[in-house]
């Protein structure tokens, strides 16, 4: 009897977990993609959940997924050039994707075939708008063109918004919303980009006019949308776009546009996402205050902390080695006991150039302090005849050195990207800024003085 009872027992757990357990097929056809990955979303989070392979040969790829949830996924090659798929368990999702252009060739789901009437038929407008700046090789319109784009883009909004009906209400309810907030964000995104394209006398369409912010992107449903950050910083520089950059910029701006902290969480979440530095990460803390963010948006500003600690000031610099002019070898660590600044250059950067003047002096100005300033130039050896030439017109030879290649151990260690670039680091070789202000300002001797006085 016992066993009876206890197999009886195991059979329901069984259909339980069975029951529970939801799958859903991806599949599809592809050109130029190695790999598409599958990310879960929720409330603003993406997280890798799936990736995909792609045949070499036929370009097809076939996956049984598990899902965590019923709702939003989003299909792609990286965390930003995102396509959403809705998924509940059950589905048989076929898509084609070429040219950057997601299609749905076949869906056991209603909700994917609603979805992707409209992610279809805006797909010009939210890549010229927005999406252009995160996929190769495509790129924006004339803003005469896009406007046709848009007036198009709101036909459809209009017909689906009146047509759309079905007995899933959480999801149509949902997709409504989305196909609202989406259309204003595509079109603020591109007055956005394109705003010095358009000549003043240029009197825009009526759609600009009829937006109602408060209802679609500056609600708090936009948090369970794709992209909601970046949704609403568009909205924040929309709102204050006649003011001064470092006014829209600001916290208190960004506070005072959205009303809401969830919002206001999220939106500074987008702009942290994009920080290189552990410096802009402080400087945000110190502007909202250490206590900010709550619940889930703490978890995700602390990964982004963890991302930039290694370059949090105090730590000990990575030491490198350049070549001098005369193919002797200097590192960083040969100055310890000095406070170092460093400026990264190029040979074709022009701002390096008109930089390089106010640069040395500073130098002048600082020459009786226990302080010495590098020159690093990256480039390849190709350039060492120009460096050196260079470096003599420009009377930096005694403290110039030269590292070969965009893929070098320096690069690396201190994730050069851009130039021109300026670090500042103390007597015991640790680090003070990697990211300094450039000499344009009063803040980079500020920041050296200050190092001095330590």
């Amino acid at each position: 009897m016992r066993k009876s009872i206890t197999f009886f027992w195991l059979v329901c757990i069984s259909f339980i977990v069975a029951s529970c357990s939801k799958e859903a097929t991806i599949s599809g056809i592809t050109d130029n993609y190695k790999a598409l990955s599958l990310y879960s979303f929720r409330k603003g989070e993406v997280n890798l959940l799936h990736t995909m392979e792609i045949d070499s040969v036929t370009k097809e790829f076939r996956q049984l997924v598990q899902l965590p949830y019923e709702g939003l996924y989003l299909l792609g090659r990286n965390e930003k050039a995102l396509y959403p798929v809705y998924l509940k368990g059950g589905e048989r999702v076929e898509l084609q994707l070429e040219k950057n252009r997601l299609s749905l060739s076949e869906s056991s789901g209603k909700e994917n075939q609603a979805l992707f009437q409209w992610e279809e038929g805006v797909e010009d407008v939210k890549i010229h708008g927005f999406l252009h700046n995160y996929l190769p090789g495509e790129y924006s319109v004339e803003y005469t063109e896009f406007f046709k784009e848009l007036e198009t883009a709101a036909d459809l909004r209009d017909h689906l918004l009146k047509d759309l009906e079905d007995e899933n209400e959480t999801f149509y309810s949902l997709l409504k919303y989305k196909i609202r907030t989406d259309l204003d964000f595509y079109a603020l995104s591109f007055l956005k980009n394109a705003r010095y394209q358009i000549p003043d006398s240029v009197e825009l369409p009526d759609y600009y006019q009829e937006l109602d912010l408060e209802r679609n992107l500056l609600n708090l449903d936009v948090l369970e949308l794709p992209n909601a950050g970046m949704m609403l910083e568009t909205c924040v520089w929309y709102q204050n776009r006649d003011k001064e950059p470092a006014t829209v910029s600001s916290v208190a701006c960004a506070k005072e546009s959205l009303k809401d902290k969830e919002l206001q969480q999220e939106y500074f979440l987008s702009l942290a996402s994009r920080f290189k530095f552990y410096e802009e990460y402080q400087h945000l803390l110190d502007e909202t205050g250490n206590n900010f963010f709550e619940r889930n948006y703490l978890c995700r500003i602390e990964r982004i902390k963890e991302k930039l600690s290694w370059s949090a000031p105090g730590l000990m610099a990575p030491d490198f080695e350049a070549m001098k002019p005369d193919s002797t070898w200097m590192k960083l660590s040969d100055f310890k006991g000095k406070t170092v600044v460093v400026d990264v250059w190029a040979t074709w950067c022009e701002p390096c150039k008109r930089m390089t003047p106010l640069y040395h002096q500073l130098e002048k100005e600082l020459k009786q302090e226990n302080v010495v300033f590098l020159n690093v130039c990256v480039g390849t050896w190709a350039e060492v005849d120009l460096w050196r030439k260079m470096s003599k017109d420009y009377q930096i030879e005694e403290n110039t050195s030269f590292v070969n290649g965009w893929n070098s151990d320096f690069v690396k260690k201190y994730q050069i990207s851009g130039v021109p670039r300026y670090m500042i680091f103390d007597e015991e070789g640790r680090i003070v800024s990697v990211k300094a202000p450039n000499p344009t300002t009063s803040k980079l001797k500020e920041l050296i003085v200050k190092t001095l006085k330590k």
